[in-house]
C-alpha cells in the first residue's frame, strides 16, 4: 500500500509537469534515488501509451487524486469504516473494498449487514465508476476523517515527538505496549520483591517475562519519572478489569498523556483514527486527565523518554528502521526550559531485589 500511495504521487507529478509543459527531468532533481528511477518509468509507459490532450491530463491528475485519497484510508482502523459503510449503498461499499488491504475487507466483511454483502457489486462493477461517485465518496471521507494522518508524508529528515502520528497502525501499537512496559518497570523499581512477583504472577507468562526483562535492564531512570510512574499505577482505570491484551497498551497510553501539555491534543486528532476506537476513547480520556497537570519539565523529561524508546524499537525493526537515525531530541526542542526540580526519593535497586535469589518463575508461589 505504501508502494501505490508513493506511484499515485509520482504519477501526478509527472502529469502536473506535462500539464505546464515542464521538462520532466527537472522533477528528477527534487527525487531521491528510487523514485528517479520510478519518475522515468512512468514518463516512459505514458509515452507509449500517446499524447493526451489538457483536458485529458487534468482528468487525469484528478483521478489520481481520488486515488490517492482512497489509498490514504488503509491507515484508518476498519472499525471506523465500518460505521461509514454500514450506512452505504453496496455499491459505495464495492468501491471503497477495493482499495483496502486484505485484513481490513475480511474484518468488514464479517461485520456489514447481510443487507449490504449480499448486493455487493462484482470486481468489475466496482472499478467501473463515474468520477462523479468517487468525488462524493471522497468528499465522506474527508469530511469524516478531518484531520487524520497518514504514515507516508509528512516527516522531514528529522523525526521528533510531534512526528508520533506519522507511525503506521501498526508502529503505534508497539509504541503503546513498550512505554507500558517501561511505566510499570520504573514503577516496580525500588518495590518489594513479593510485590513485583504478585503482580508478574498474574500475566501471561509472555508478558510477565517482558517485564521482569526490563526492570532488570532499568538504569539512569530520572527519579521524577520513577516516582510519577508509581503514580500511574495507582490513577489506571479501574472502574472495570483491563482485558489482559490492552493491559501494557492502557499503561502507555497514561505515559503518552502525562507526556502532553495543554494545546498539544492536536497530537492525538492526527493519530486517533489509527487506533481502534475502544483504545482511541482511553487513550484521549486520560489526555483530557492528565495534559493539564504536568509541569513542562516533566512532560519534556517524559517526551524524551518516549523518543528514547522509538529509537529502540526502530533498531530493533519493531517499527520503521530509519527513524532511529533522524530521531531529534526533545532537549532541542525544549531548549531554555526549566530544569526539573528533583524530588527527595531514594528507592533501592529493583534490580538488586530480583537478582538477589531465584527468578520469579522459579518459586513455588509463582505461576
Amino acid at each position: 500500500m505504501v508502494g501505490e500511495i508513493r506511484d499515485i504521487r509520482l504519477k501526478t507529478a509527472v502529469d502536473m509537469m506535462r500539464l505546464f509543459g515542464a521538462d520532466i527531468a527537472e522533477l528528477k532533481k527534487f527525487a531521491i534515488e528510487s523514485e528517479e528511477v520510478k519518475i522515468g518509468e512512468i514518463a516512459q509507459t505514458e509515452s507509449v501509451e500517446g499524447t493526451l490532450d489538457k483536458e485529458d491530463i487534468r482528468n487525469r491528475i484528478k483521478a489520481h487524486m481520488s486515488l490517492h485519497v482512497f489509498a490514504n484510508i488503509s491507515e484508518i482502523h476498519p472499525a471506523w469504516l465500518l460505521d461509514i459503510l454500514s450506512e452505504e449503498s453496496p455499491r459505495v461499499v464495492g468501491v471503497l473494498l477495493r482499495y483496502l488491504p486484505s485484513s481490513h475487507v475480511r474484518y468488514l466483511i464479517e461485520r456489514l449487514p447481510k443487507r449490504i454483502k449480499n448486493k455487493l457489486p462484482t470486481l468489475i462493477d466496482a472499478f467501473a465508476v463515474p468520477p462523479e461517485i468517487l468525488g462524493v465518496i471522497q468528499g465522506k471521507l474527508e469530511a469524516r476523517f478531518a484531520g487524520f494522518t497518514v504514515a507516508t508524508g509528512g516527516v522531514g529528515s528529522e523525526f521528533g515527538f510531534a512526528d508520533i502520528p506519522f507511525l503506521k497502525s501498526s508502529e503505534l501499537k508497539s509504541l503503546f505496549v513498550d512505554i507500558g512496559i517501561h511505566e510499570l518497570a520504573m514503577a516496580f523499581k525500588g518495590m518489594d520483591r513479593n510485590i513485583i512477583s504478585i503482580v508478574l504472577n498474574r500475566l501471561p507468562v509472555e508478558d510477565a517475562h517482558l517485564l521482569q526483562q526490563r526492570i532488570r535492564s532499568l538504569t539512569d531512570v530520572h527519579p521524577i519519572l520513577t516516582r510519577d510512574a508509581k503514580y500511574s499505577v495507582l490513577q489506571m482505570n479501574t472502574a472495570g478489569s483491563t482485558p489482559t491484551d490492552l493491559f501494557f497498551e492502557e499503561m502507555g497510553f497514561i505515559s503518552f498523556a502525562k507526556a502532553l501539555q495543554k494545546g498539544e491534543e492536536e497530537i492525538f486528532l492526527s493519530m486517533k483514527y489509527k487506533l481502534e476506537p475502544r483504545r482511541s476513547y482511553l487513550l484521549r480520556r486520560y489526555i483530557d486527565q492528565y495534559t493539564s497537570g504536568s509541569p513542562a519539565s516533566v512532560a519534556s523529561l517524559r517526551k524524551e523518554l518516549i523518543l528514547e524508546r522509538i529509537g529502540a524499537l526502530s533498531r530493533s525493526g519493531a517499527i520503521d528502521g530509519s527513524i532511529c537515525r533522524r530521531i531529534k531530541s526533545e532537549e532541542q526542542v525544549m531548549a531554555g526550559a526549566p530544569a526539573a526540580t528533583e524530588l527527595p526519593l531514594n528507592p533501592s535497586s529493583a534490580e538488586e531485589m530480583i537478582s538477589n535469589g531465584d527468578s520469579w518463575q522459579e518459586k513455588d508461589s509463582v505461576i
